[in-house]
């Protein structure tokens, strides 16, 4: 685990059994997502592409028009393919969750330094977590709440993070309130130059990751 090797402390539970809130989190996201992707089914497409070839053939018949019956067989195929694909992307992210969501039940909550800084154009944050000599060991595109968000000084700040680091997790201030989920960005995300006293900042937040005590939050 990338924490430990860092020297950061972790639970001594995983975080499913130390915050029994997040596997509500997960049911009800994970219920969410479920019916996002059934609504994206291309199945209703395709019906609604068989009529309008129908439509259009008696449009074409009636008018004596092939080149109507032509087009409508070109925007079914075209309304089929874009559901099929729209379906597919959907069942992938239903996966991707899936993945992400079992590894933060699963793994303990690890003690993070972390940076966070705005994305141009995107409510979401970038969470940058921090190795041990402030260098950017892991970043996630993030819709962070905007009360921790303006509650950091100067954007940095220890988080817990539980999951995987390579697909992302969930993210919570100590103590494991509030919650919120992490992934790999979807953007390319550029960290930005620090200044002298941000720097002194980080430092202090990588020894507090270090000497963190999470009994006290047991």
């Amino acid at each position: 685990m990338l924490a430990e090797d860092f020297g950061y402390q972790v639970s001594p539970r995983p975080a499913g059994e130390m915050t029994p809130e997040v596997r509500t989190d997960v049911a009800s996201l994970l219920e969410v997502k479920k019916q996002w992707v059934e609504k994206q089914e291309p199945g209703g497409a395709y019906v609604g592409g068989l009529f309008l070839i129908i439509g259009g053939f008696v449009f074409a018949i009636t008018t004596q028009t092939l080149p109507i019956l032509l087009v409508a067989i070109a925007l079914a195929l075209a309304i089929g393919h874009s559901a099929e694909k729209n379906s597919g992307q959907a069942k992938e992210e239903l996966a991707d969750f899936g993945r992400v969501s079992t590894a933060a039940v699963a793994s303990p909550w690890q003690a993070w330094p972390c940076r966070v800084q705005e994305i141009a154009g995107v409510g979401d944050k970038a969470v940058l977590l921090l190795g041990p000599e402030g260098e950017v060991a892991c970043t996630y595109q993030s819709p962070m709440p905007e009360d921790v968000w303006t509650g950091l000084t100067d954007g940095r700040g220890v988080v817990w993070f539980a999951g995987d680091v390579r697909f992302g997790g969930l993210l919570a201030l100590p103590g494991g309130h509030p919650r919120w989920w992490a992934r790999t960005p979807k953007v390319e995300i550029t960290p930005r130059p620090i200044s002298d006293r941000q720097l002194h900042i980080e430092e202090e937040l990588t020894r507090q990751a270090v000497a963190y005590v999470f009994s006290e939050w047991l």
